[in-house]
């Protein structure tokens, strides 16, 4: 349809022709700048409202209505159409459109400013395009459109001072057609021309052009604040002179008012006041008068009130008591006679029984016994009414006769006739068939009868047996009856002689009845019918009996009741008349009547009472204190007068009139005083409204009038730098038209899209591209075909001024000098550098070269490593840090007056010193060289691509009038002109301090450099210069900025640590916090927050303002920092994931930027496994790294690393030891479902360390390897820290060496370090080389692991030790061959038998150089068995003999077993599995498998020799194990003291092979000796002990010796008597001792006795629990020996004593298996005394000085070093003799070992062979 379709020209003949010229027009101007081709929009609309429905659904998809693009015909279309509505009556069809059509309006709008819109007129063109020329349609149409973008939810974009609709309009449409040039020219060319290329970087610019608009913007605001604040401040100033003045005039009339306190008290009108005051007296006497009257009334009844009613009244509380009882009395008095007229009755009904006078005294507990009557009687009626049933059931239980029926007979009849039927007919089968039905009908009717007989007989059956039941249970009842009977004739005997009258009247009347029931009770069978009636019969005559009962004993009941009450109410009457007699007595009233005289005298008494107390309480409580009032009253107000009087004759000077006159003008003074400070008040008011300014003193006044005008003064000065900041932040392309300008700044994302796409389009024509509709999609094509156009005709000019394209992408930032406060490093920090691939064509290596120039011959080399970049064309470098050498003393070879040649001209004007003529060309070394000399001022750094200078840079650390160097915070190097108020850390030369205080944050300085310099942190927040020097007199000063302007930062969130998504972190869930600090100077308002999701074409930003991000819940501003989460959906969304960052811009004097980079991917998780990889030995290690991605993600990872298994997000990676960083690509699903990739780094959880010295060659690289390194006891530095890189989540390490020492270190920053020199002296004292191991543990204090770091040797060490054995001709051939671990001169190796360790070694001397020795020794020196091998260094200033003592410690030693081709026992143990059993293992060499070992335990018990024996097999490689059991050494009795591990002393290993081979040794853990001491020994082959015949002898020489002597006798023969004194052990014969065991002094005092030939002697028991006094006592032969114990009983089982009986059945008849019984106690039991000792015990010191010996020397006998056996020992057995004599041999051998043993200990060394 066409438009001129539309609108018809007959009608509308004007329309249809403007309409026509419309369209002519538009197609003339806008054919080149609309879109062509195409399927139009609305090309299918026939109505506005078709194109209401496709305008409101593209709407919904866009934020700028010009998104919508619409062809040529659309437009004129939409025109028509909107023509249409608005005839004939364009109100109506506005209102209209308004409704139905808004969005066609908007669009028409739209799109008439990007059509018609020029040289500023909008409204022009629109109007006249839809017929419409008064200016009030534009209101019309403008808020139509506003509406529309409302609730479309679409921007109106407010913008300041722009106009209402159609600055909206314009900006909905994008940039007009007319404005494309501008736009091409001066926003398009400004861009390319300054290399705004990329989009990041346009959308960049844009955000901070469009940032400084909004500053420009509050800038101009803030200027007309200043301006009003300026205003206002001048308004005070004048306020406060008018304020001024007020007061002026107040202290003058204050002067004339003169003190208002003083005339306060006086009335103005004191004339006036003073006659009131008068005729006020004259009202009081007045009252006064009145009162007075009324006073003497109360006297007059007060007298009333006689001493006589006083007396009545004072009985008042008894006649009252008794007036009170007398209404009761009168009620008891009516309630009497009601009793008496029922007693009357009830005594009548009692008469019919029996006289009622003589009932009259009976108690009422009778009436317990005539109840029990009456309840029997009653048992008595029941009975007999159960008994009428039952003669009722009786009678109806009665059998039937049985006769047969009627049915009976007819049957018997039809037989009879069936029989006659069958005879007559001859047996024809008529006859047959007729005689067949009558004999069944006759057998029908027979049954018929047989059944009701049968039936009859049942129902007797039943009869008869009911019938029986009823007999027997009539039975059972009529013998209940005559029990009832019987009770109740032994009831009415207990009745009172008066009740029993009265029952037996009531039971004669029904005698007649009581016989016959008694015939009832005592008929048979028989007459069951009669007596059964006469039952019922009894039955009535019980109910009347009973009931007759029961009325007399109520009425008794009651009559009784009526008795009482009677006589209760007659007492009650009687008392109270009897009271009241006494009162009329007392009262002396007797002949009042009782009734009215009484009480109406008593009531005149009783008024006159009330009366008088009435008058007394008013005269006093009332009248007079009244009339004290008034006359006090009229007193004060005399006095008043008087004064006041007094106060006008004085301020008159004696004249009262004069005075008064005064007054007035004083209070006329005053009023005019209180205006003027009412006016005051309301300047006060206007000035300070929130303020009680009131009373401040003039002076005060002209201050703040002073303060007001300084302050409008400052303002000026602010308006002034507003207005000149405001200069800096110039109108973003004001040399545009508004519709460019503002669609620049205030087109969003849209407008992005447009330069974006336009700068593409410039690059196509710049490469000589031919461009197309679709080359940038998101460009409209109207201004795709408006920039070819533009450049047809500007090209040439273009090309002409040398413009190209170029978009480079290299980044090269500059290295920095920074500070790491952890380690005390200071570094150069190079990072990653990006350039052209092009560059490193070619290039065999990369490389960062530092040189310096102030030391040219020092330079270092850093190799680099270089990789593509993720830009096509351009590659990437690694990050590298390099640790500056600060103590190598290369720099500086000079002392402190070495001085330096320096140009005059260079130095600073402000330079503190002085410059004296002498040194005018020299200045002084600075003091940083002095303490660092190996620091350079300046360094440069090169980056070499091969060996071509790429790019270099030149970093200045530090000049010769720098005293220190400073750092911020986090390490970054700080220019020294103005300092930053915030934390810095000062690194201060030796002897150089702060001069004056400044807060001091931390020391960092380590050992190393604590002689060098000082690296400390100081808080500058409140200090505004900081003053440095050396103490003497050189002194710096530093200035510190006045703005607090700390750097922003991200803190909090689910970071995971370790790794990084293009190289920026990650957080796995809630997003981080930014901090963001304020001060004073530095409000929320100067800061500017922009957030970019993604990068490139799609990334979104959002910019805000801080103050209105404070506005928001969740963001907290407190401690001078807003802290904003960035999770709360305003900012990043609600379900934020992907790649984000945040540029920060600050608005203020200095002017900074801030950028963060974060990526948020929610569900990431991975772990190492191991979790922290420590320091390995090799790269055999496995890591591995499971990776867990959240749904939709992927992980591809780069090589060396291997995706091992890959399931639902689930990843597990094989990683390359090796390698310190996982890479990959991840790739994320936005909730846009848009796929996003990006690389990914996932650090390896490495411990990396180093050794360092403070030195750069002593310092060692950083390793992940475990190594040892060697501590030289010659070379040991001062210090020598041990410092680890750790992953981020380790909070502290605790370091261990060996598992001796410890120490803990706190990690900072992911470092840790600990010095290492403490350990040193544990490290020699527990061997050469020790293990630093590490404990890591996380914030929580959980390990999370523990592993080795590094080994450290203080010691020259022998490892890998070799000895080679030959015998040749009774030479021993030894040949030696070892490592070494360390260096060492002066080595030796020397020997020693280990079952000999007291005896000389062997000693050979090592040559220099030499890790082998052969030596050749005769056997004779070096007998078969084992040898410990040490390796020492000669001490050549020891004594002589020094260092031959058998080694204590096992470093450097080793143990060689030198043995021949025969059977040789080479090591053995014995572990005790029970005390009964024991397990003994060895190995023997040279003997063949199978070869039968056998072990036997020897000990001497009881003065018994003692064995246990067992055998074993050896096995293939010589091993053997045996066990030995064996029941207790006594049968009968088992204590641990009798077990076999308590018995064993000694052990004999024997091995069968040829020829055989010994061993008899002392065990490890051996037993005492138990030797036979007394009584005599009976048998023979009991030991006694070996002491005793010397000292019997001795006894028998020496009579009048002591013991003592005796005992120093004995220390000759055994040397272990004196200070290993024996002991006495009690055996008893019969029984035994808990403890038998005898203190050694009791001991010895048994002993003494027995060899003096005492027959007794008093000992110390333990017994029942304490120690007991016994005696022992044998006979002068000494053949046997009692025990005289206390009395006590013998368990006979288990035979123990016990105190007593009640002990012995707690602890023996209660045990699981008790004992069966006890003897009875006995005084004496036979005993006999053992002697007990242990002769090695003296020797057992000696013995632990050979440790590393073992069990060797306790070697008593050995085949291999002592040869065979005794010719009587040869032989073993089992035999008394055998076991005495080998018990005597092996206490031999063991006294030749205590005797070497104690020699050596006195020995101080041998001389080598």
């Amino acid at each position: 349809m066409s438009f001129h379709a539309v609108i018809d020209p007959v009608i509308f003949p004007d329309k249809a022709r403007e309409f026509g010229e419309m369209v002519e027009r538009i197609k003339g101007t806008s054919k080149k700048r609309l879109t062509r081709g195409g399927l139009a929009m609305l090309e299918t609309c026939v109505s506005l409202g078709d194109c209401e429905r496709v305008l409101t659904e593209k709407f919904r998809r866009v934020r700028f209505l010009g998104e919508v693009e619409l062809s040529s015909e659309d437009v004129q279309r939409l025109n028509a159409l909107i023509i249409t509505e608005l005839d004939p009556d364009p109100k109506l069809g506005l209102k209209l459109l308004r409704h139905r059509a808004p969005a066609s309006i908007a669009a028409f709008l739209v799109w008439q400013g990007i059509i018609g819109y020029g040289e500023g007129d909008y409204w022009t063109s629109a109007l006249r395009a839809i017929g419409l020329d008064e200016p009030r349609w534009q209101q019309e149409l403008g808020e139509v459109f506003i509406s529309f973008l409302r609730r479309m939810d679409l921007p109106d974009l407010p913008i300041k001072d722009a106009l209402r609709f159609v600055t909206p309009i314009l900006l909905h449409g994008g940039i007009p057609q007319k404005c494309l040039d501008q736009f091409f020219d001066h926003v398009i060319m400004d861009m390319a021309k300054f290399g705004i290329i990329t989009s990041d970087e346009i959308r960049d610019y844009l955000c901070s052009l469009r940032d400084a608009e909004t500053t420009r913007v509050a800038l101009k605001q803030k200027l007309q604040h200043l301006r009003r604040d300026k205003e206002k401040y001048q308004k005070d100033v004048e306020n406060l002179a008018m304020l001024v003045h007020l007061k002026q005039q107040a202290v003058k009339l204050e002067q004339v008012v003169g003190i208002p306190d003083e005339l306060q008290h006086v009335p103005e009108n004191y004339e006036e006041f003073r006659a009131n005051r008068l005729n006020e007296i004259e009202d009081i006497n007045r009252e006064i008068r009145g009162l007075q009257s009324e006073a003497r009334l109360c006297q007059d009844l007060i007298s009333a009130f006689t001493p006589e009613d006083e007396a009545f009244l004072e009985l008042g509380s008894s006649i009252n008591t008794l007036g009170e009882e007398l209404a009761t009395v009168l009620r008891d008095k009516a309630e009497l006679v009601s009793v008496r007229t029922e007693e009357a009755a009830y005594k009548a009904k009692l008469d019919e029984y029996i006289d009622s006078e003589a009932l009259s005294g009976l108690p009422l507990d009778t009436m317990d016994t005539w109840d029990s009557l009456v309840e029997t009687v009653s048992n008595i009626d029941v009975l007999q009414s159960r008994l009428s049933e039952l003669h009722n059931e009786a009678s109806q239980v009665v059998p039937r006769p049985a006769k047969p029926g009627i049915s009976f007979w007819i049957g018997s009849a039809f037989l009879l006739t069936a029989l006659c039927i069958w005879v007559i007919t001859g047996h024809s089968p008529l006859g047959f068939g007729i005689a067949i039905a009558f004999a069944l009908g006759g057998c029908v009717f027979i049954l018929s009868g047989g059944y009701r007989l049968w039936h009859v007989y049942r129902d007797n059956k039943h009869r008869e047996a009911r019938s029986e039941a009823i007999s027997k249970e009539a039975s059972e009842i009529q013998s209940k009856i005559a029990d009832y009977e019987k009770a109740v004739s032994s009831i009415i005997e207990d009745l009172p002689p008066e009740l029993q009258v009265i029952t037996e009247t009531i039971i004669s009347k029904t005698n007649s009845v009581s016989a016959r029931a008694s015939d009832f009770s005592g008929g048979t069978d028989d007459s069951n019918v009669g007596a059964d009636n006469a039952g019922a019969g009894a039955s009535g005559v019980f109910s009347s009996v009973l009931a007759e009962l029961m009325l007399a004993r109520d009425t008794y009941a009651c009559y009784h009741r009526c008795l009482v009450r009677k006589k209760e109410l007659e007492d009650s009457i009687a008392g109270w008349e009897r009271k009241l007699d006494e009162v009329l007595s007392q009262a002396g009233l007797p002949g009042l009547q009782q009734d009215s005289e009484l009480e109406a005298y008593l009531a005149d008494a009783l008024k006159r009472s009330e009366d008088s107390k009435s008058a007394k309480i008013r005269l006093t409580e009332d009248i007079q204190p009244e009339l004290q009032a008034l006359r006090s009253r009229a007193a004060e107000i005399q006095t008043d007068i008087e004064e006041l009087d007094e106060s006008i004759i004085e301020l008159g000077e004696g004249s009262l009139d004069t005075g008064i006159s005064e007054l007035k003008s004083k209070y006329k003074a005053f009023r005019e005083l209180e205006k003027v400070n009412a006016d005051i008040f309301k300047s006060e008011q206007t000035l300070f409204p929130l303020a009680d300014m009131q009373g401040d003193a003039i002076d005060d006044l002209l201050r703040l009038q002073d303060k007001r005008l300084q302050a409008a003064k400052e303002l000026t000065i602010s308006i002034e730098d507003t207005e000149a900041e405001l200069t800096d932040y110039s109108e973003a392309y004001s040399y545009t038209d508004e519709p460019v300008q503002r669609f620049v700044i205030y087109g969003d994302e849209w407008a992005e899209k447009w330069i974006i796409g336009t700068m593409e389009l410039l690059e196509s024509v710049s490469r000589g591209e031919a461009l197309s509709d679709e080359s940038v999609p998101d460009l409209p094509r109207r201004v795709i075909h408006g920039f070819k156009e533009w450049w047809q005709s500007h090209k040439a000019a273009i090309q002409d001024e040398g413009f190209s394209y170029e978009y480079s992408g290299e980044r090269l930032p500059t290295p920095q000098i920074r500070l790491d406060p952890i380690h005390a490093d200071i570094k150069i920090v190079v990072d990653s550098q990006r350039f052209k691939l092009e560059h490193a064509e070619g290039a065999s290596s990369f490389s960062i070269l530092i040189t310096s120039l102030t030391r040219p011959a020092w330079s270092k080399t850093l190799p680099l490593t270089a990789k593509r970049s993720r830009i096509s064309g351009l590659a990437e470098t690694e990050r590298i840090e390099y640790v500056l050498p600060i103590l190598d003393n290369a720099l500086l070879e000079t002392d402190e007056s070495t001085t330096v040649e320096v140009d005059p001209g260079n130095l600073v004007d402000d330079d503190p010193g002085p410059v004296s003529d002498d040194h005018s060309s020299k200045t002084e070394v600075s003091p940083i060289i002095r303490s660092l000399p190996g620091l350079a001022g300046e360094y440069q750094v090169s980056m070499l691509i091969g060996d071509a200078k790429h790019v270099t840079w030149d970093l200045k650390v530090f000049d010769e009038n720098t005293p220190c160097l400073i750092f911020s915070e986090d390490g970054k190097l700080v220019d020294t002109g103005y300092l930053p108020r915030a934390r810095l850390w000062f690194v201060l030369p030796r002897d150089w301090g702060f001069t004056k205080r400044v807060p001091m944050i931390g020391d960092a300085t380590p050992l190393y450099l604590k002689d060098a310099c000082r690296i400390v942190l100081m808080d500058l927040g409140k200090v505004d210069t900081v003053f440095v020097g050396d103490g003497r007199e050189k002194e710096f000063e530093f200035r510190v900025t006045r703005d607090k302007v700390s750097e922003p930062t991200l803190v909090g969130g689910q970071l995971i640590s370790g790794v990084s998504v293009d190289g920026i972190p990650l957080y796995i869930g809630a997003p981080p916090y930014l901090m963001i600090p304020l001060s004073d100077d530095t409000k929320a308002s100067a800061w500017d927050v922009v957030i970019r999701f993604g990068g490139g074409v799609l990334a979104e930003r959002k910019q805000v303002r801080l103050d209105e991000l404070c506005s928001i819940a969740g963001v907290s501003e407190m401690d001078g920092s807003v802290e904003i989460p960035l999770r709360i959906p305003e900012l990043l969304g609600q379900n934020p994931i992907g790649r984000y960052a945040i540029h920060l811009r600050h608005r203020g004097r200095i002017r900074s930027q801030f950028s963060f980079g974060f990526v948020v991917v929610p569900d990431f998780w991975y772990q190492f496994e191991p979790s922290v990889v420590f320091p390995i030995a090799s790269d055999e290690s496995g890591v591995r790294l499971l990776v867990s991605v959240p749904d939709g993600a992927r992980l591809n990872v780069h090589s060396p690393s291997v995706i091992l298994s890959s399931e639902d997000g689930e990843y597990q990676v094989q990683v390359d030891p090796a390698e310190s960083v996982v890479t990959g690509m991840l790739e994320l699903v936005s909730p846009e479902d848009e796929m996003h990739t990006f690389p990914i780094s996932i650090n390896v959880p490495k411990i990396r360390w180093r050794l360092k010295e403070g030195r750069e060659d002593g310092d060692t690289d950083w390793s992940c390897h475990v190594e040892e390194a060697f501590v030289s006891d010659l070379n040991r530095p001062n210090i020598l820290l041990l410092q680890l890189e750790l992953p981020a989540d380790i909070s502290c390490v605790h370091f261990a060496l060996d598992d001796k020492q410890y120490d803990k270190a706190f990690a900072k920053s992911g470092k840790a370090e600990v010095n290492l020199l403490q350990f040193m002296d544990t490290l020699e004292a527990g061997g050469s080389v020790g293990e630093i191991t590490a404990r890591l543990l996380d914030s929580s204090g959980s390990s999370v692991g523990e592993g080795p770091i590094l080994s450290l040797r203080c010691r020259w060490e022998v490892s890998d030790f070799v000895c080679v054995k030959e015998k040749s001709q009774g030479i021993w051939n030894l040949e030696f061959t070892w490592q070494e671990k360390g260096q060492a001169e002066n080595r030796i190796l020397r020997m020693w038998r280990m079952w000999e360790p007291w005896a000389e070694p062997l000693e050979w001397h090592i040559p220099e150089g030499e890790m082998h020795l052969a030596v050749n020794v005769d056997e004779d020196y070096l007998p078969q068995g084992p040898y410990l091998v040490k390796f020492s260094v000669l001490d050549r200033w020891a004594p002589a003999g020094a260092g031959y003592s058998f080694p204590g410690d096992k470093f450097n030693t080793f143990i060689v077993h030198l043995h021949h081709d025969r059977p040789y026992l080479k090591v053995w143990d014995i572990h005790w599995l029970s005390n009964y059993e024991a397990k003994i293992t060895g190995s023997v060499v040279c003997t063949p498998t199978g070869t039968d070992v056998g072990a036997t335990l020897f000990g001497v018990r009881a003065g018994q020799a003692c064995f246990w024996t067992a055998h074993g097999k050896t096995d293939s490689i010589g091993r053997f194990r045996v066990h030995v059991r064996g029941s207790p050494v006594q049968e009968g009795r088992r204590t641990n003291r009798d077990s076999i591990r308590n018995a064993a002393r000694w052990i004999g290993i024997t091995i069968d092979s040829e020829p055989k081979a010994h061993l008899f040794a002392v065990l490890p853990e051996h037993a005492p000796l138990e030797w036979w001491f007394a009584p005599k020994p009976a048998s023979p082959f009991l030991l006694e002990w070996p002491l005793a015949p010397q000292l019997r002898e001795a006894f028998l020489s020496q009579e009048a010796s002591s013991l003592p002597g005796l005992l120093e006798q004995a220390s000759s023969v055994d040397p272990s008597f004196t200070e290993h004194s024996p002991t006495i052990r009690i055996q008893c014969e019969e029984g035994y001792l808990e403890e038998p065991d005898l203190s050694k002094r009791d001991s010895l005092s048994v002993i003494s006795a027995w060899f003096k030939g005492s027959h007794g002697v008093d000992v110390k028991i333990s017994f029942r629990g304490g120690i007991e006094n016994m005696s022992l006592s044998w006979p002068e032969l000494g053949d046997f020996l009692r025990i005289i114990v206390p009395t006590g009983v013998r368990c006979t089982t288990c035979g123990k004593i016990e105190p007593d009986h009640q002990s012995w059945h707690k602890y023996h008849s209660q045990r699981r298996s008790p004992c069966k019984g006890v003897d009875i106690a006995t005084t004496e039991i036979p005993a006999s005394l053992l002697i007990v000792e242990d002769p090695l015990g003296i020797a057992l010191a000696d013995l632990a000085t050979y440790s590393l010996a073992g069990d060797y020397p306790l070697t008593l006998y050995s085949s291999s070093t002592h040869g065979a056996l005794p010719s009587e020992l040869s032989s073993a057995g089992d035999s008394n003799d055998y076991l005495l004599e080998l018990a005597k041999f092996l206490l031999s051998l063991e006294r030749q070992l205590i005797s070497a043993l104690l020699r050596s200990e006195a020995k101080n060394g041998y001389e080598p062979h």
